[in-house]
């Protein structure tokens, strides 16, 4: 009902863009397909952005798929062919309850499933892993689990670029806390409370001044 409802409020103003993050968490199987055909009619006539970690909304509705991480892009492509890189990346083996965790050590596995005493295993590798492996088709799923493993390097990204990239990282975490900072200084200011508290001293040591409600 919240969702329905904010949708509802965003859409009072007939927006061009509609900018949604996480629609569907916490809701029903049910409500979710029924929220996801709401969106998809939203998306007729504008442009929607859906921020999700629920894979298989994007996959029904979205028309192109963009992947972030850190703030920059790791990928942008459209929905019929962002899982063309995977093809033939993608296998399944079944296996010994005991070589499970062997093959999980050695392999990117992304899903197990157990099957009559045995364990079948989905796992992403450039070839196949064993002789008794078949390849199977790709899903988005598997393309996110690789793709958000992955710094956002690009093809001849120098060594300068990287650091730049490292940097801004950093830089993004000390806006946060000036951001944190500022919102105290304000709010002492309108409470009246005394956040700065300091003394003065001489060269020999003798106490100059003090400050203690300067705010």
């Amino acid at each position: 009902m919240k969702q329905r409802l904010g949708i509802a409020q965003a859409e009072l103003n007939a927006p061009d863009i509609l900018i949604l993050d996480e629609p569907t968490a916490g809701l029903d199987p049910k409500e979710r397909v029924r929220f996801r055909n709401l969106i998809s009619n939203f998306a007729k006539d504008k442009i929607v952005i859906l921020s999700t970690h629920i894979v298989s909304d994007v996959s029904y509705i979205a028309d192109t798929i963009l992947m972030m991480k850190d703030g920059a892009f790791l990928l942008q492509e459209p929905m019929a062919t962002v899982t063309a890189c995977m093809e033939g990346k993608v296998w399944e083996l079944l296996v010994d309850g005991g070589e499970a965790a062997a093959y999980g050590s050695r392999f990117s596995v992304v899903n197990l499933h157990h099957e009559d005493g045995k364990v079948r295993l989905r796992m992403i590798h450039e070839t196949a892993p064993t002789a008794d492996a078949v390849t199977v088709p790709p899903s988005l799923e598997d393309l996110f689990y690789i793709t958000l493993g992955k710094k956002p390097r690009r093809k001849g990204a120098s060594k300068a670029m990287l650091i730049k990239y490292e940097f801004l990282k950093i830089l993004r975490k000390k806006s946060t806390l000036l951001v944190m900072a500022a919102s105290l200084l304000i709010t002492a200011f309108l409470f009246g409370l005394p956040v700065l508290q300091f003394q003065t001293y001489s060269q020999e040591g003798v106490i100059k001044g003090h400050c203690g409600d300067c705010i």
